[in-house]
């Protein structure tokens, strides 16, 4: 908390949860396993990236199990509702991301939508990685040693996002990250289940080739502690007055920290008595 209050920012609000300390193996966030079991449908299936060319098609109709395509060209195609978000609703003459996974001589072949979302969130996921730059994250499931965590990315191109594209179908659409829980806190993380169903600012650890993401919460934390250590020793001079929070306790004194910075306090110096 106090570390929170000090770095004085109003994104962070959610940064430090509290309040559950219930402990769970493997737990997950109600209403949203959902995203929890397509993360892990995923992980199994090896590729998730589509590659080739990403384009905007048309919904004409529908059948029990596809969505009828209008792609612009000869060939119609179809693209199966299970690819569909959940929460997102269709109808004819809406626009979706789409790119060719197979195509039939005579008859409509087959688009991945998935593919071309996940594609199109990966690029923007990659630039945000060469910048250095935080992305926003919740974490949806604890299993294992790791956190299932959905982030928030938007296309580049604006045509993917604009009019004719379901209102909420990006945001019914996480990228799927993992985080492992070291990368969680500075602190032990645990209880585990405190963390589910945050939103928190990360930054991006890696990016596989076949478009694994690993994030982590505690970059930012230490980058946030270096921050304020430089500040402190650039300000601080003999004589100041300040509160020290004791980490460790031996026989020799105490450890502390003021401000980000370690100490160390003899024993001497803790009583006249």
């Amino acid at each position: 908390k106090n570390f929170a209050a000090k770095a004085k920012d109003d994104e962070l609000k959610d940064f430090f949860p509290e309040g559950v300390t219930e402990d769970d193996d493997e737990a997950g966030v109600s209403g949203d396993e959902d995203f929890a079991k397509l993360f892990e449908e995923q992980q199994s299936r090896g590729a998730k990236l589509g590659r080739g060319e990403i384009f905007l098609a048309k919904v004409v109709s529908s059948d029990e199990e596809h969505y009828l395509i209008d792609t612009g060209a000869k060939l119609e195609g179809k693209i199966r509702k299970v690819e569909l978000p959940l929460g997102v609703t269709v109808a004819p003459g809406d626009l979706l991301p789409a790119m060719w996974a197979s195509r039939g001589r005579e008859s409509a072949g087959t688009l991945s939508l998935r593919g071309a979302a996940r594609e199109l969130q990966r690029r923007v996921l990659e630039d945000i990685f060469k910048k250095g730059e935080r992305v926003e994250g919740r974490i949806f499931r604890f299993k294992g040693d790791s956190f299932f965590v959905g982030l928030n990315i938007l296309p580049a191109e604006d045509k993917f996002c604009g009019k004719g594209v379901p209102v909420n179908f990006w945001d019914k659409l996480p990228y799927p990250a993992n985080m492992p829980v070291g990368e969680v806190d500075i602190d032990d993380p645990r209880p585990y289940r405190r963390w589910l169903g945050r939103k928190m600012p990360m930054k991006i650890v890696s990016i596989g080739q076949d478009g694994d993401v690993i994030v982590s919460r505690k970059k930012i934390i230490v980058e946030m502690k270096d921050a304020i250590k430089q500040e402190t020793l650039n300000t601080v001079k003999a004589g100041d007055v300040m509160a020290a929070k004791v980490k460790v306790i031996d026989i020799d004194g105490v450890k502390v920290d003021v401000d980000g910075v370690e100490g160390a306090m003899p024993a001497v110096e803790l009583s006249w008595y």
